[in-house]
């Protein structure tokens, strides 16, 4: 769980509120959040792979942004449109 944990904390610090991959995966239509995984996948896959397998980083991923978008539908953060 090191290695998650050491990612997560990559995540947080890398793709702030603000960045364009949360709001494709909080506020986009059914194509925009698989767009999202992808963006985020290759920089990541590309410092994380020899520790964790492809799979689990997406699963991570995934995992941190569905938190991104129960904090959005809460109230607690705001994003930045786009456009």
């Amino acid at each position: 769980m090191e290695g998650s944990s050491i990612m997560w904390k990559f995540l947080t610090r890398e793709y702030p509120d603000s960045h364009q991959v949360i709001y494709l995966y909080v506020c986009g239509n059914v194509r925009t959040p698989k767009t999202g995984v992808e963006q985020i996948m290759k920089p990541t896959k590309k410092i994380f792979n020899p520790m964790l397998n492809d799979e689990l980083i997406k699963t991570i991923i995934i995992g941190f942004l569905e938190y991104k978008k129960r904090q959005y539908l809460k109230g607690e953060i705001t994003v930045k449109p786009i456009y």
